[in-house]
C-alpha cells in the first residue's frame, strides 16, 4: 500500500509493538521515545496513512477485524502478509543465531 515508505512503515510497525517487548504502557512509550514526530505519529497515534495501516494490522492481529480503511484488503491478504512477516522474522533470527559463535 505504501511501497515508497516501506522502511518508514517497518520502523513504525516495530516501534508500535515495542511496548509489548519491554513491558511499558503503549502511550507512555510513545511520549518517552525521542523519535521524529512523523514516526511517533505513525507508531502510536494512527492518523497518517502509515499510522492507519499499522492500526489496521494491529486490530486484525488482536481482534480479527478486517480493515475497512483499505478497500480490497481481505482476511486472506492479512493472513498472507502475516505469514510472510513471520517467515522473514524466522530467517533473520536464524541468521543472527548463525552469526553468534
Amino acid at each position: 500500500l505504501y511501497p515508497s515508505q516501506s522502511g518508514f512503515a517497518f520502523a513504525a510497525g516495530m516501534l508500535s509493538a515495542f511496548d509489548l517487548l519491554i513491558g511499558i504502557d503503549h502511550a507512555q512509550l510513545g511520549e518517552a521515545l525521542e523519535v521524529p514526530s512523523d514516526l511517533r505519529e505513525a507508531a502510536f497515534n494512527g492518523t497518517s496513512g502509515v499510522g492507519r495501516l499499522i492500526a489496521a494490522v494491529t486490530a486484525y492481529q488482536l481482534h480479527g477485524q478486517v480493515p475497512t480503511d483499505f478497500p480490497g484488503i481481505t482476511a486472506a491478504d492479512m493472513d498472507l502478509a502475516a505469514a510472510h512477516a513471520f517467515s522473514w522474522a524466522v530467517r533473520m533470527a536464524h541468521g543472527m543465531d548463525a552469526a553468534i559463535p
